[in-house]
């Protein structure tokens, strides 16, 4: 992890899940934004690496860095990931804030020897950025609190033709229509890009205690949708020019969290 990748975003305004013109439509306070660090590290490397990043995270507690927290997370392919709550894209600045509040309280010397330990340790890192909208996502609270037991996660990424942004939140909501139509009781957060990925993105992520306990929900759930659940997929398919894939869990161990972040769906 590196605290001057954050500069990348604002310099570049990434687009993390795309400026659609579906949020574009309604950029109301339901929605949050969040910035995402990530790191590919090196395979032979992840004890080093976990060790750095637990540092970073006991410090930040030790003292109390306000005004940012972060919720890490571990995939399988050794990518890491640092996912902060900002108010807007202003709330960069914040992060920056943040980790020169670190630097002021510990001295530059301690500050630059622990940012150090994570050198040597990533083969490649980057920001972007993510929005998630809770209004075409279906009970987007299951299963998102951390020390729950549910920390597995399973993420999908489709990548929309362009042209077809306006679709993406139709077809979105027949899936919530759907969803509550079978009662199926998992549910999904639906985030779209904003600034640094390829765009048109949408990203769906999914909660369970394990790829077992994700793979047995989803076939359950997908055989009660039956032939509908059929159609609607190859609708989604219709629009969508490339799916990545890829799981892995939420790591607590390595997170930074002062408060919850709430969304208009959390129903608090």
């Amino acid at each position: 992890m590196n605290c001057k990748p954050i500069s990348l975003i604002t310099a570049m305004m990434v687009s993390l899940l795309p400026l659609l013109a579906v949020h574009a439509q309604d950029q109301t306070a339901a929605t949050q934004l969040f910035t995402i660090h990530e790191d590919v590290v090196i395979p032979s490397r992840v004890v080093e690496y976990e060790k750095a990043a637990k540092n970073l995270a006991d410090l930040m507690k030790q003292h109390t860095i306000a005004g940012m927290q972060y919720s890490a997370a571990s995939g399988d392919d050794f990518t890491y990931i640092y996912i902060s709550p900002v108010s807007n894209y202003a709330g960069l600045d914040a992060i920056n804030a943040g980790f020169a509040e670190l630097q002021d309280k510990i001295g530059k010397e301690a500050f630059d020897r622990n940012m150090n330990m994570f050198s040597g340790n990533y083969h490649s890192h980057r920001d972007y950025m993510v929005r998630l909208h809770p209004e075409l996502s279906y009970k987007p609270e299951y299963g998102n609190q951390m020390n729950v037991g549910m920390d597995f996660r399973h993420w999908d990424f489709y990548h929309v033709y362009p042209g077809k942004e306006a679709q993406v939140a139709e077809i979105a909501k027949e899936w919530i229509e759907l969803n509550k139509s079978m009662d199926i009781q998992q549910g999904y957060r639906l985030y779209m890009g904003d600034m640094g990925t390829d765009m048109p993105l949408v990203i769906v992520a999914h909660s369970a205690k394990n790829a077992s306990d994700f793979y047995s929900n989803y076939e359950k759930n997908m055989k009660k949708m039956g032939y509908a659940g059929k159609k609607l997929m190859e609708k989604t398919m219709a629009i969508t020019w490339k799916i990545e894939r890829r799981e892995g869990s939420m790591r607590p161990d390595l997170s930074y969290i002062t408060q919850p972040v709430v969304t208009a769906s959390d129903g608090n």
